[in-house]
């Protein structure tokens, strides 16, 4: 399958009843344009589209759609450079989008789930998902990174924040460190008292 660098932007963005989109074994690796017209649909930035005017003529206006897509997979995509990465990364990112007048997200990112697996961006890829998953207020739960050359250090890291993104502790407020170091005291001490029960 293949998928056009013009109607991707404008066919997602026009369609804010989509929630789950999946661009598996599409070649958007190498392809610059490709990946930042992805990015620029996750991202919410505005579109240029064709509305009818008078006279039977027609008008180009930029329209801009607030973020919609829930889930994305791009397993098998070819995407090996970590630029791509950040690219996608960038368009995911809260920081990135903030208003400078009252210093608050323009769009509220609703992605959760994210699936790169066999994309072999490595460890410098890793670093921008990872940078991603620390925001404050991130919406990202889920992470596939089967078989993309990451080191198993990075996806223990990794790994770990995304338990804490799924925790309530970090949704009312705590800061990851924080949360991580709860989540896992609770975790030692209900190992403790589940060893004394069994014994």
């Amino acid at each position: 399958t293949g998928v056009q660098t013009c109607a991707l932007p404008i066919s997602i963005q026009k369609t804010p009843t989509l929630k789950e989109l999946d661009l598996s074994r599409n070649s958007l690796g190498g392809s610059p344009k490709l990946i930042s017209s992805l990015a620029k649909c996750l991202a919410g930035d505005e579109i240029a589209v064709w509305r009818p005017s008078r006279l039977n003529s027609s008008r180009r206006v930029h329209q801009s759609i607030a973020p919609h897509i829930t889930s994305l997979k791009l397993v098998d995509c070819g995407i090996k450079r970590s630029s791509e990465i950040k690219i996608i990364a960038k368009s995911l990112s809260l920081m990135e989008g903030i208003d400078s007048q009252n210093d608050s997200p323009k769009h509220k990112q609703v992605l959760t789930n994210l699936d790169l697996s066999k994309n072999k961006f490595g460890n410098d890829g890793c670093r921008y998902l990872l940078k991603l998953c620390r925001e404050k207020g991130t919406s990202l739960k889920n992470l596939g990174m089967v078989g993309c050359n990451v080191s198993s250090k990075n996806l223990k890291v990794l790994s770990d924040q995304l338990r804490c993104n799924n925790s309530i502790l970090q949704t009312i407020g705590f800061s990851s460190d924080v949360s991580l170091a709860i989540l896992d005291s609770v975790v030692t001490m209900e190992n403790m008292f589940g060893n004394k029960n069994k014994s």
